[in-house]
């Protein structure tokens, strides 16, 4: 983190001195605070808010999805195996003792959680009324469900930590920032 002028640069640690190609932004304006997404000087504004704790809220939020690690490549490269093997229960018996029936619901859609939906073109994975992809064939969609289930899971661990350290921040808008990258997307109710 470094403070430069009326913005705050968030970016990953370990970075070098210079200016960081990729970092999120929380900007004072006129009317209160802008959280950006910065790429090699792009920059988009993702969230705003009056309340100079909710935009340092967005702003790592933000952070941790820009740096998150990659996904565990040997449990994609399963998934897809046992979907291409016939072995789709399999999958969602694993996927549901995992992360438990909270996160995810498989053959019906529920905006409150992911939905896999299998159609006549493939399968279509939803959250809050988006689709996170369309059409896909089923191990590419069992992939998209199991990548999002676990950011899903780590947003609303997020929003707990915030919440249980007094910072108040709107859960829809730290799920959509998290999942979606910004305030807006996922409109449906979470």
């Amino acid at each position: 983190m470094r403070q430069r002028g009326e913005e705050i640069l968030l970016y990953k640690r370990g970075f070098p001195r210079r200016e960081p190609e990729d970092c999120i932004t929380v900007e004072r304006t006129q009317r209160g605070y802008s959280v950006c997404e910065v790429h090699q000087g792009s920059r988009t504004v993702r969230a705003q808010t009056a309340r100079e704790q909710e935009a340092a809220a967005y702003g790592a939020v933000l952070c941790e999805r820009m740096f998150r690690k990659a996904a565990d490549q040997s449990r994609l490269k399963w998934i897809r195996t046992c979907i291409d093997q016939g072995r789709e229960r399999e999958v969602a018996d694993s996927m549901n003792r995992r992360m438990g029936g909270s996160l995810c619901c498989i053959g019906r859609e529920d905006p409150r959680r992911l939905s896999l939906l299998k159609t006549p073109s493939g399968a279509d994975v939803k959250f809050a009324g988006e689709y996170l992809a369309e059409g896909a064939s089923l191990s590419r969609a069992y992939v998209v469900l199991d990548n999002f289930c676990e950011r899903l899971e780590e947003a609303c661990g997020l929003w707990r930590h915030l919440e249980s350290s007094g910072i108040k921040a709107d859960r829809t808008k730290i799920l959509n920032l998290y999942l979606f990258g910004d305030e807006a997307r996922g409109r449906g109710r979470l």
